[in-house]
């Protein structure tokens, strides 16, 4: 949907006044590839034809289903036991957000600041991971007793594309603690990996929110530091004309391209998609 709202947004009635927005979503159980990832290397388990997109509802909850996104990245979970978030910057309005750097820094920042706002310690790691600081205490075995040591775990990682004009930077927080499990089934050990990482298993990487988190809390303080931070006017929902618009163009790219079997094992874009 996010490809689908920047064409919305990229219209002529929206692209001069459109300054900034920032959506929460969630999917059924879908593995996610990357836009230049590879299946073979990517996923723990074969693919087979039943794995790959349905638009058929009923088919959503009784699979995992194999998509790929327009960002680039790793391969992700989704599912229950995650919330997802996507943030949308008119690059026109903002030109200094072109730089890939510099987004991401000041993007995972303002995630980062609005977790923070219920206790969380976090920080941005890698190229594009929000991580949560823990600390383990070891047995040292002598006269000094424990020693602290601090450790990282990720909760968020995100990605970013751009497209008519429009940045946009998606990412996951992973809120249950059964999703680590699942991520080990689908999901094989990524071939780079940031160095934070140090080789752990996805079990012993990963973190998910605690149960205190509250998505409104975040959705609140994150749309108030980017309204803010940018100077952006108050952020307010679409119009219900314009969301069926966003819908209709939805369902048009999963016909024409998402759901298309080139594009899911190989990454070919279909050419019938719209500009």
């Amino acid at each position: 949907m996010d490809e689908a709202i920047c064409l919305y947004l990229a219209g002529e009635k929206n692209i001069l006044k459109f300054e900034g927005g920032i959506r929460l979503w969630t999917n059924p159980f879908s593995v996610i590839l990357g836009r230049t990832c590879k299946t073979n290397t990517n996923l723990q388990i074969p693919v087979e034809h039943p794995l790959l997109i349905s638009s058929k509802k009923s088919v959503w909850n009784h699979r995992v289903l194999l998509c790929r996104r327009l960002s680039g990245g790793g391969t992700v979970l989704h599912g229950p036991g995650n919330i997802n978030y996507s943030i949308f910057l008119s690059l026109e309005r903002f030109p200094e957000m072109f730089s890939v750097k510099h987004s991401y820094k000041v993007l995972l920042e303002a995630v980062s600041s609005s977790l923070e706002v219920q206790g969380l310690k976090c920080k941005v790691e890698g190229d594009s991971d929000i991580a949560v600081c823990s600390q383990n205490i070891h047995s040292q075995g002598n006269s000094e007793g424990n020693s602290k040591e601090e450790k990282l775990h990720k909760i968020s990682g995100n990605a970013q594309f751009r497209k008519k004009g429009i940045l946009v930077l998606h990412g996951t927080l992973i809120t249950s603690s059964k999703f680590s499990a699942k991520v080990e089934t689908y999901l094989a050990h990524p071939a780079r990996e940031p160095d934070y990482r140090k080789g752990r298993t996805h079990r012993d990487f990963i973190r998910h929110l605690p149960d205190f988190f509250d998505l409104s809390v975040f959705r609140t303080c994150l749309t108030t530091h980017l309204e803010k931070f940018f100077g952006i006017r108050k952020m307010v929902p679409f119009p219900m004309d314009d969301r069926r618009y966003i819908y209709s163009t939805t369902r048009s790219l999963v016909q024409n391209q998402y759901a298309n079997e080139g594009w899911i094992m190989e990454g070919k874009r279909v050419n019938s998609t719209p500009n």
